[in-house]
């Protein structure tokens, strides 16, 4: 049953859209002031919300029946959709979840997994089913929709098996955890931690080194150790959001491989591949392949970084953008796998970025 809260927020949800047809979900949430969680409950606006059952396991060994579907992994910033089969689900611990093929390539982190919906309603003309996830605070963290290509049968059995009800749903947390603040960093703090970075082994040790020194990412970048005798000044360098709109641009017209990483606290959601078809729309940056869309809003681009680390393969190069609020928002590499070098064409392209 619907509380008298629900009530008024699907009343001000279908008002909002009478004033703003093509308003998306999570735009009309932010200017309602609640959680897309909470406004898909209130069930607005022609949206059929079934609430599931939150068991991670069984529901990502069943969506590979599903066949092909599109993810959809999503920040502040920036949007990644791409299109496959869920195969090859596994959970190391308790702190990471895999998901690891050619198509649909994610890292699951389940301690802020909590609900589950399915959710169909109609966008121009279509009826679009899916799969949606959210974590403990009511934030969107991974979408899975149909496609043509889609066994819908076993997408209905699935939502049979796993149906829920609003009053089964545990709470929903209210407040978010604040971001991580700058920390203070004196002198040996500092060149430890340079010389941490000189001896990584790993490209998966960056993040438990900032970490271990309370830094920030963003941090971490700007106290990155100078480089000798290599053919770049720093092991992070700032470089303009104009030059990696022309890489990528050039890129597209190339057979070059590469990774884009895009992520929440809950999820990072992997395209390895060429890119291929380019185009802007007002203030977004847009690839627009056959299975692999990004959506970057270039309006909230803050910084953008070469970033370099060694590691027992020998140097990775790459690109990480920051939104104005210092979240990272993007990561591109060139293709690779543990045990191979990195690309030369990509490392010479990342290089040449801090000499433009």
């Amino acid at each position: 049953m619907m509380s008298t809260l629900q009530i008024e927020l699907k009343s001000n949800w279908d008002k909002l859209l009478e004033e703003q047809p093509k308003l998306r979900i999570k735009s009309a949430a932010e200017l309602l002031g609640v959680s897309e969680l909470e406004l898909l409950l209130s069930s607005g606006s022609d949206y059929k919300v079934t609430p599931m059952k939150f068991h991670l396991a069984e529901i990502m060994n069943k969506i590979s029946g599903l066949g092909k579907v599109m993810a959809l992994t999503r920040n502040e910033s920036c949007v990644h959709e791409r299109k496959g089969i869920y195969n090859n689900f596994s959970q190391p611990n308790s702190h990471v979840a895999l998901i690891v093929n050619p198509d649909i390539d994610l890292r699951l982190f389940p301690g802020v997994w909590k609900y589950c919906l399915a959710v169909e309603f109609e966008s121009r003309g279509k009826l679009k089913r899916s799969l949606q996830f959210f974590s403990k605070w009511g934030e969107a963290i991974h979408k899975i929709y149909l496609t043509p290509d889609s066994n819908e049968q076993a997408y209905n059995e699935l939502v049979s098996h796993l149906s829920s009800t609003r009053d089964e749903l545990p709470p929903i947390e209210l407040v978010a955890p604040s971001p991580k603040a700058r920390a203070e960093v004196n002198s040996i703090a500092k060149e430890e931690f340079q010389n941490s970075w000189l001896n990584l082994k790993d490209t998966h040790d960056f993040f438990p080194l900032f970490s271990k020194h309370r830094l920030t990412r963003l941090q971490a970048l700007e106290l990155a150790p100078k480089a000798t005798n290599l053919p770049f000044q720093s092991f992070a360098q700032p470089i303009d959001f104009k030059t990696l709109d022309s890489i990528l641009r050039s890129l597209a017209n190339s057979e070059l491989e590469i990774m884009m990483f895009v992520g929440n606290q809950g999820m990072i959601q992997i395209h390895t591949g060429p890119i291929t078809k380019i185009f802007d729309h007002q203030s977004w940056f847009n690839v627009m392949d056959p299975d692999f869309n990004l959506h970057l809003d270039t309006s909230k681009v803050g910084s953008v970084w070469a970033v370099f680390k060694p590691t027992d393969d020998g140097l990775v190069s790459s690109f990480e953008v920051f939104d104005l609020n210092e979240n990272l928002i993007l990561q591109i590499f060139g293709k690779r796998k543990p045990g191979i070098p990195e690309i030369e064409e990509w490392q010479r392209i990342v290089i040449q970025s801090t000499q433009a």
